[in-house]
C-alpha cells in the first residue's frame, strides 16, 4: 500500500475486542517508525504491518487465526514467534502471545506469554521478535485439534493504544525420539505475514 494507507480488511485473521477497538493493516510513515516512509520499519519484514487498536483504558483488542491442517500432536514442540513494534510516542500497553486449539475458549490457552511490565522489553521505534513455546505431552484433551495462534494487547494508559505486529511464524518440531522412530524429522514453518 501507499505510505500512510490503511486497510481494515485483514484476510485470515479474526478480531476479538472489548469496546471501541479494531484491527488494520497499514503502511507506516516516519511519524510511526523513523525511516519507514518508502521502506520497511526496522525489525519488520515488509512495508505493510498489522496493528490492533484499543481506545478504552484497561480493555483488550487482539486477533487470532486457526492454522488449518496443523493439529496438536503428542511429542511436538510448537513455537510462535511474532515481531512486535513500539512506535514513536506509544501509549503504554501490555501485549500477549498465545498458542491454543480451535475448541478452546478465547482466554484459555495451552501457553501464554507477555512481558511483566508493559513495554519494558520492546525496542522503541522498531520491531523486535518475541516467542512463546509449548510441547504437547499427549495427555491434553485437545490432541488432534487444529492449533490457534493469538496476539493481543491491553490499553494501560489514557487515550488509544496500538499494538503493531508483523511476521507471525509458527513452527512445529517433533520430539527427537519420535523423529528417529519415523525415520525422518520434519519442520513445519507456517508464515502469516502482510506483504
Amino acid at each position: 500500500m501507499a505510505d500512510g494507507a490503511i486497510n481494515v480488511t485483514v484476510p485470515g485473521w479474526q478480531l476479538f475486542k472489548w469496546g471501541d477497538a479494531g484491527l488494520v493493516i497499514f503502511n507506516p510513515t516516519d511519524d510511526w517508525f523513523s525511516g519507514s516512509t518508502g521502506g520497511t520499519p526496522t525489525g519488520a519484514d515488509g512495508t505493510n504491518v498489522f496493528s490492533t487498536f484499543q481506545a478504552a483504558t484497561g480493555e483488550f483488542a487482539g486477533v487470532y487465526q486457526v492454522i488449518a491442517e496443523t493439529p496438536l500432536t503428542a511429542g511436538q514442540t510448537y513455537t510462535l514467534t511474532v515481531a512486535i513494534g513500539d512506535y514513536n510516542n506509544n501509549t503504554p500497553t501490555r501485549w500477549h502471545l498465545a498458542i491454543s486449539t480451535s475448541s478452546m475458549a478465547l482466554g484459555s490457552y495451552l501457553v501464554n506469554y507477555s512481558p511483566t511490565n508493559g513495554n519494558e522489553l520492546l525496542t522503541n521505534d522498531a520491531f523486535k521478535d518475541f516467542s512463546v513455546q509449548y510441547t504437547a505431552t499427549g495427555l491434553e484433551p485437545q490432541i488432534g485439534e487444529n492449533l490457534r495462534i493469538t496476539i493481543w494487547g491491553q490499553n494501560h494508559g489514557g487515550g488509544g493504544t496500538h499494538v503493531p505486529f508483523d511476521n507471525a511464524r509458527l513452527t512445529a518440531i517433533p520430539e527427537p525420539s519420535a523423529a528417529l522412530l519415523g525415520g525422518i524429522g520434519c519442520l513445519l514453518l507456517l508464515r502469516r505475514r502482510s506483504r
